[in-house]
């Protein structure tokens, strides 16, 4: 999985906008209140009711009011998820005044990622930087396009670095660039640079918080530090699913502490029942910690129903499928699995599967290739418990039962690969 997708918070611009500049008029003032008033019923006494009903005698005591109109787009996009009104609104915004940096960069970052138009959005970034070259909100969106959607490091970092320049302790700039120092731009020392100065920014940010502390467990290689850091995120924002499922895989993984690992997996799903990195990741703790693959293919079943692209999920899937015998879906989904090119250890666990079900020879013998090649360029899947499918393939009749027992251990890296010279039908493969 790509975690720099995952951390990244900031292509989407924050409420309330820099407020353009106001043509005169009787009602301009009184607007720019109503205005004012409906971002405070939203964001303080998050009353989303009487925040529209503001944005709305805002919008028609001055119908040309920019700011108003970008908010209540911004507004209608977050809270009502109106998409269409929310572009709407971001028209009238730009025709209102076409260089308000502030409703043409919300645009662009809208063109990318919610109508998936990478072109039209990267005109708009354009324009917002021209109509005001020091706008950290537009640099910063567009330093983060140009790193995901477009893949330009080189001016990415340059964008990134112009942000930052603009504001200094603008978190979100200050954070993403620490992003992009761990996982486009590799360079650790840095990286941590930039994640303090964006906690000293804003010490409650629950985003960077935590994404400091999956740096230092993942980078750092200091357990301790990052363990405080998962706790000063959560306690930032108890409902956060990123954190709480990443610090639930910290607790799995590095203190081996199953229950605190389930109990914040089962946190992280209740704040974010369609997050499908959480749903995935306790499926896997299901079947790999709990042995229960019954409850772990509920949980595959809705990871792939939330992200349908991910080959760890459809793979493990697979396996529990065709090791209960469901063998058409399983080697349908497995074929899916490989489509997503997966990793070396799922790759060979795949080939292992199909080797063991295909009930065609020619299919079987095309696993047993696939199995052999990957062995010898020494992929392995440490641990995985393939042991329901050896025990499914023998009661189906598999043709070499003993020698898919023996293979199995090498996939799992329980037994050395030269044992396996002693089957004929390794030879021949």
């Amino acid at each position: 999985m790509n975690r720099f997708s995952r951390w990244i918070t900031g292509r989407r611009l924050a409420v309330p906008a820099p407020r353009p500049k106001l043509a005169r008029g009787s009602n301009r003032s009184y607007a720019d209140t109503l205005g004012r008033y409906a971002i405070f019923q939203q964001t303080v006494r998050n009353y989303p009711d009487g925040a529209e009903i503001y944005y709305k005698r805002a919008i028609e005591a001055d119908p040309g009011h920019a700011r108003n109109l970008c908010n209540y787009a911004g507004f209608l996009q977050g809270v009502r998820h109106d998409l269409d009104g929310a572009e709407k609104y971001l028209k009238r915004a730009i025709e209102a005044d076409p260089n308000y940096s502030v409703a043409l960069g919300r645009y662009a970052s809208f063109l990318d990622t919610v109508r998936n138009d990478p072109d039209a959005a990267e005109t708009y970034y354009k324009r917002a930087i021209g109509a005001d070259h020091v706008d950290p909100q537009s640099l910063g969106s567009y330093a983060v396009f140009l790193a995901t959607v477009r893949h330009d490091e080189d001016k990415a970092e340059t964008y990134y670095r112009l942000a930052i320049d603009a504001d200094p302790s603008d978190v979100r700039n200050l954070g993403n660039y620490a992003l992009f120092l761990t996982y486009v731009r590799p360079d650790p020392d840095r990286a941590e640079m930039y994640y303090e100065r964006a906690i000293e920014a804003d010490p409650n940010d629950a985003s960077y918080v935590g994404a400091y502390a999956a740096f230092l467990n993942d980078v750092g290689h200091d357990p301790d530090k990052a363990e405080t850091y998962f706790k000063r995120a959560i306690e930032a924002d108890p409902t956060n699913a990123v954190n709480l499922g990443a610090y639930a895989a910290f607790l799995d993984n590095v203190r081996h502490d199953a229950n605190g690992a389930e109990d914040h997996y089962r946190r992280a799903i209740e704040a974010d029942a369609g997050y499908s990195d959480t749903l995935g990741r306790y499926a896997v703790f299901l079947q790999l910690i709990r042995h229960d693959p019954d409850q772990a293919e509920t949980y595959y079943k809705r990871a792939i129903a939330a992200n349908a692209s991910e080959a760890a999920f459809v793979g493990n899937y697979a396996g529990i499928l065709l090791s209960k015998g469901e063998t058409e879906e399983g080697l349908r989904l497995l074929m899916r699995a490989r489509e997503l090119k997966p990793q070396s250890d799922l790759a060979v666990e795949l080939a292992l599967y199909e080797y063991a079900h295909d009930p065609d020879p020619g299919r079987r013998q095309v696993g047993l290739t696939g199995v052999k090649q990957l062995l010898r360029d020494g992929a392995r899947s440490p641990g995985w418990p393939v042991d329901h499918n050896v025990e499914r393939a023998r009661q189906d009749g598999h043709p070499e039962p003993e020698f898919l027992a023996e293979l199995a251990r090498v996939v799992i890296d329980a037994s050395d690969i030269s044992g396996l010279d002693e089957f004929d039908c390794w030879k021949d493969a």
